[in-house]
């Protein structure tokens, strides 16, 4: 009997030596630099101002919906914190500008890359996150507009199609949390501003009689942009 419950102990000692050697080597095992790539989907609320015609502001609408890719890398600093490094790029939404006053339609599309580095923090099955960086926002302009109607009494005929592209490097912060579904596997949200103007257009159209006067001010920075993301990653370790 003495014997037993001295083989049974001697076991349970193995079997707790093998157990703690397991999480050893897991913890020897684990790398030090880890790959990822991510998909985000995202909606946008940029600082695009305002176009009025004779009193009347133009009609607005607003398309916050785009998307993102990227690629980053994620270095064990110590314990649970991790150095964080990424580049992207995606589409942020478009908004649009309409006058039945003087027939003109304004299309803004919004893209930008970034670039950006920070910090991780590991909660075992969640990690919060934090880097600064930079964005090149480019803002595609499409401006049509049909002089015939635009502008009463036949002193100006034909129409008005331009496109422009404008864009500049903003600073960016960005924030959020992951969430490991399996190993390789993480979903994450989101949340990112890029530090531009909040009123990016401010244009005053005024029309009579084969006259057209017209005051127009552009800021010289691209617009503020606000974006939550909801995200996958696939982590390459």
């Amino acid at each position: 009997m003495k014997i037993y419950k001295t083989s049974s102990f001697a076991s349970l000692l193995f079997l707790s030596s093998l157990a703690v050697a397991g999480g050893m080597a897991t913890i020897e095992s684990h790398k030090n630099n880890i790959t990822y790539l991510s998909g985000e989907w995202s909606y946008t609320w940029n600082g695009l101002g305002t176009i009025t015609s004779n009193g009347n502001i133009s009609n607005q609408s607003n398309k916050g919906s785009g998307g993102r890719l990227s690629s980053g890398l994620i270095h064990h600093y110590k314990e649970d914190f991790y150095w964080l490094g990424e580049i992207g790029g995606g589409f942020y939404g478009s908004t649009s500008y309409s006058s039945d006053a003087n027939s003109t339609n304004v299309n803004i599309n919004i893209s930008g890359y970034d670039i950006s580095v920070g910090g991780l923090y590991s909660l075992h099955d969640f990690s919060i996150f934090g880097t600064v960086g930079f964005m090149m926002q480019n803002l595609h302009l499409h401006t049509n507009r049909d002089l015939n109607l635009s502008i009463p009494g036949g002193a100006v005929s034909g129409s008005v199609d331009q496109r422009i592209t404008l864009a500049e490097t903003l600073p960016e912060l960005r924030t959020g949390m992951i969430y490991n579904l399996y190993e390789n596997v993480a979903v994450s949200i989101s949340y990112t501003h890029a530090f531009g103007t909040n009123d990016f257009i401010n244009s005053t159209i005024h029309e009579t009689s084969g006259q057209l006067s017209k005051t127009s001010n552009t800021n010289s920075q691209n617009p503020t942009l606000d974006s939550i993301f909801l995200g996958i990653r696939y982590n390459f370790s």
